[in-house]
């Protein structure tokens, strides 16, 4: 009997920890829900280049060829709800006041959240990217995104950049999980010789 609980108990500690590591993954809303204004990606023939349309947080629709193709673009997926996207974020805003000058554009992606909350939580953290609200599967299958924060890198062609993802230790097209400021250079820095 006792090593029935045991086992019991093991299992329920497993299946907690579980939940709680991939709490911030996952998908952002399901597909019976999916709004029609949702953005939109689609990758074209013949090329790594991406292209979205996306709502900011004043509700206007912003198409990702304003920033892609023409410089350098970090994409950050991330929610204000999320513990290892809040964990990343002074590191991300580092990183931002220091490669914004330098010619990239870092866009945040905010799921499952509401204009006020991403807007709120920018001020208080000094996040000055623009921030965008997301709520579409597509980009998720489009780089695989299984959890939050993820991190696009996109060269000044428009073509996603491989990167080594210590998480799955392989190269991927995104980051899943918080960068230090470190990891944010050294991807950035990449992004500024392509």
């Amino acid at each position: 009997m006792r090593s029935m609980t045991n086992k019991i108990l093991t299992t329920v500690a497993v299946l907690s920890l579980t939940y709680v590591f991939i709490s911030c993954g996952g998908d952002t809303q399901s597909q019976q829900n999916k709004p029609a204004d949702s953005p939109q990606a689609e990758q074209t023939l013949n090329s790594d280049v991406i292209s979205f349309t996306v709502k900011d947080t004043k509700g206007v629709v912003r198409n990702s060829s304003e920033w892609i193709g023409k410089q350098p673009v970090v994409i950050n997926i991330w929610g204000t709800w999320c513990p290892p996207c809040r964990a990343e974020i002074p590191d991300f805003v580092k990183a931002y006041e220091t490669y914004s000058k330098k010619g990239v554009e870092i866009l945040g992606i905010a799921v499952k959240d509401t204009p006020e909350k991403v807007l709120s939580f920018a001020e208080q953290n000094n996040m000055k990217c623009q921030m965008m609200l997301f709520s579409s599967d597509e980009l998720i299958k489009r780089f695989n995104i299984q959890a939050v924060p993820t991190t696009i890198f996109i060269d000044r062609n428009g073509n996603v950049m491989e990167i080594y993802n210590p998480y799955t230790n392989s190269m991927a097209e995104s980051f899943s999980g918080p960068m230090s400021y470190e990891m944010f250079t050294k991807n950035l820095d990449s992004l500024l010789t392509i």
